[in-house]
């Protein structure tokens, strides 16, 4: 199933305008809003009419996790139980999408595949929620809806080949050359940012806030791994730049930790750092990659 629509209706603010006042104190305007005592809160509301500062209270708190749970659920990845299995490309140009079992018709009722770039043109790579796909091909990105796979939402041109796409929430990233760009789903633009040095970015995973990206620096000769601000583009600095020699290729992104991967000499390596701090949790290497 799709991400349940919206409402239109707007969320259910109330008594914003004023300061938040601790309970206990006094409040220096008529707009200010009193946090109740714990004890009236356990009571409630006495007979009669309801007082002005715990009616407001009630409901400027219910509204502020009202937005706040909305927020939360736009920009965290639906879990969509019947997309669980491989993204496959066919051949030049086709994508398909199959469940865990390899027949399609039992994940969608009917296997579908589209032509996406053509022989000359082959799909480079693919990211979805369950209920979009985003597919990049030669210099293009694609946004298709799961249940409408044959109608494109748009199409991004790209100043190079697109190397990775991401999608988290409302936004669709994409990677080319040194260049990183965000899109909302309906196509507008949010911003790109040109990552200073030599290389290419290897892979991109956008997830809640952060957006991890692992390119290889030519000129030094390694892989760097960074976590970037989703809102901003900006550096995430508190995570740092982890180099490493070699290849490194696998990137994992969840609400705690970032997964780091490849192969060195032979031998196949990785690593696991916290997200919010930077530091090393765990290290492995294997000596026979085969």
């Amino acid at each position: 199933m799709a991400r349940p629509v919206e409402p239109t209706i707007s969320l259910p603010t109330w008594a914003t305008g004023g300061t938040l006042v601790p309970a206990g104190s006094l409040p220096a305007s008529d707009t200010d809003v009193v946090e109740p005592a714990s004890a009236e809160r356990t009571d409630g509301w006495t007979p009669g009419v309801p007082a002005r500062q715990k009616f407001n209270h009630l409901l400027r708190s219910a509204g502020e996790w009202i937005t706040w749970a909305r927020d939360a659920i736009r920009n965290t990845p639906g879990t969509f139980p019947l997309v669980s299995g491989a993204i496959a490309r066919l051949s030049a140009g086709d994508v398909a999408v199959v469940d865990g079992t390899g027949n399609a018709g039992e994940a969608w009722g009917a296997a579908w595949a589209v032509d996406q770039g053509g022989a000359t043109e082959d799909s480079t790579c693919i990211d979805s929620d369950g209920g979009l796909f985003a597919i990049g091909y030669y210099t293009y990105v694609t946004l298709r809806a799961r249940d409408v796979p044959l109608t494109e939402s748009w199409t991004k041109t790209m100043p190079a080949a697109v190397v990775d796409v991401s999608l988290c929430g409302d936004e669709v990233f994409i990677a080319n050359a040194l260049n990183l760009r965000r899109y909302a789903r309906d196509g507008a633009t949010f911003g790109e940012i040109t990552i200073s040095g030599t290389g290419l970015i290897n892979q991109i995973e956008a997830g809640g806030d952060k957006l991890a990206l692992t390119r290889h620096d030519i000129g030094a000769g390694n892989c760097k791994l960074q976590l970037y601000n989703v809102g901003s583009l900006t550096l995430d600095a508190t995570f740092g730049t982890k180099s490493r020699a070699g290849s490194y290729a696998a990137l994992g992104l969840s609400p705690t930790i970032v997964v780091f991967g490849g192969a060195v000499d032979g031998a196949s390596h990785a690593k696991i750092y916290d997200r919010d701090t930077g530091s090393e949790i765990f290290s492995v290497e294997l000596a026979d990659v085969s």
